[in-house]
């Protein structure tokens, strides 16, 4: 799989800004089988497992408006905890094709 580097922003209702710096990569061994659909459009579904590695990073962007304001509902980040480490990754799909 490719490498995926991506940025989000989330804001909640208080709010206060975030940033997430989120990169991955991955490795899969994937195997799957083309269904006879006697057109020229044909079916193919595969499976595969592999692993996966993320890189997350997350700050505050804004001050607290207030000092008594609430904590963030951690949630919301529960994708994207901060750290590295390695996850399993099990990738899996439908695909229409055109045969030629």
């Amino acid at each position: 799989d490719p490498a995926d580097s991506t940025q989000y922003v989330y804001s909640n209702v208080n709010y206060r800004k975030y940033d997430i710096d989120k990169s991955e990569f991955g490795f899969n061994i994937k195997v799957g089988h083309q269904l006879d659909t006697r057109t020229t459009v044909g079916v193919e579904i595969f499976m595969g497992l592999g692993i996966k590695y993320k890189n997350v990073s997350r700050k505050q962007l804004t001050e607290n408006f207030f000092e008594d304001q609430e904590e963030i509902d951690a949630t919301i980040f529960s994708s994207d905890e901060p750290g590295q480490y390695f996850r399993p990754a099990i990738p899996m799909g439908l695909r229409l094709i055109v045969l030629v």
